[in-house]
């Protein structure tokens, strides 16, 4: 695997005069994201790694502001909660790391605690919930993706621009931490090659990433 100082030489190469500048250090942050959360996945993690995806996933802002709607994520976490192994743990999980660091728990998360502590619910069988790893390597990749988007680079470019998205940046960033993967860490794509349409068919169907429930019942592209 790559460190830090290479990345960032690796990426002031490839993208520096394509992308703003202000994108460059991103970019470095979502190879280092991808680069870790891609090699700690086995066979034998795949409940773990969900709950971690949903972890990381909300950490990074339980509640952000798109286009001027309140977007809370939390409420997908817990509606699924209910029938899904990984969304339980990963509320428990996220809930404790709130409280622990004095952050606000979400109305979504507050109802689940009150819940817990009252009902003493048993977690959804084991099996439930649990994805693939190819499922979760792809949540990853997707959630890269947005982390640009957040950024303020677009998903996807239209045909024929020269402009270059999310899905370009990420499919790129792939290829090459699975090149430097010398320890076949990395669950590589069937046939061994990812593009930027393979990148493009993942984001799209990601509805995880893609878009969130608001409170209004309207869908938001992330």
């Amino acid at each position: 695997m790559m460190t830090e100082e290479q990345i960032e030489k690796k990426v002031d190469i490839h993208w520096r005069g394509k992308v703003d500048n202000d994108i460059l250090p991103k970019i470095v942050e979502v190879w280092l994201y991808l680069q870790s959360n891609l090699a700690d996945l086995s066979r034998d993690s795949e409940l773990e790694g969900s709950v971690e995806w949903w972890f990381q996933h909300i950490m990074r802002g339980p509640i952000i502001n798109i286009a001027g709607h309140d977007v809370d994520l939390t409420e997908q976490l817990i509606e699924e909660s209910a029938n899904d192994a990984a969304a339980f743990e990963a509320a428990k999980k996220v809930s404790a790391s709130m409280i622990e660091n004095g952050q606000q728990l979400t109305p979504a998360l507050a109802g689940f605690v009150v819940t817990v502590l009252r009902d003493n619910p048993e977690r959804p069988k084991s099996g439930h919930g649990t994805r693939s790893l190819t499922d979760l390597r792809n949540e990853r990749l997707a959630f890269a993706v947005w982390m640009l988007r957040r950024a303020g680079v677009s998903p996807t470019r239209k045909v024929g621009s020269e402009d270059v998205s999310g899905c370009d940046i990420v499919a790129d960033v792939f290829y090459y931490i699975v090149a430097s993967d010398d320890k076949g860490l990395i669950r590589q794509p069937k046939g061994g090659s990812f593009s930027e349409k393979t990148m493009y068919d993942i984001w799209v169907k990601n509805s995880r990433v893609k878009a969130q429930k608001t409170t209004m019942g309207v869908y938001l592209d992330l």
